[in-house]
């Protein structure tokens, strides 16, 4: 697969690329959950949902401050 139909395209840290010897059907149907890139691939996935949801909360915190948004600091990196 090419890189550009590898990635999302997320802005700074967010995106993390795995490379897999792997075809689209490749990564979207594993052999099996405890195969080493079944496991890459979840676990990078529930990063990406731990990050964005930490992200929301803190942008509706911020909002609930009435802080206008062009004062905002850049969105973290992901953790």
């Amino acid at each position: 697969m090419d890189q550009k139909s590898a990635t999302l395209g997320l802005a700074g840290v967010r995106e993390r690329q795995i490379p897999m010897e792997a075809n689209h059907n490749g990564v979207c149907k594993f052999a099996s959950a405890e195969g080493d890139d079944y496991e890459q691939v979840s676990f990078n996935l529930v990063r990406l949902v731990k990050s964005a949801v930490k992200a929301a909360a803190e942008r509706e915190r911020i909002a609930s401050l009435g802080i206008p948004s062009s004062n905002l600091l850049p969105e973290p990196a992901c953790t």
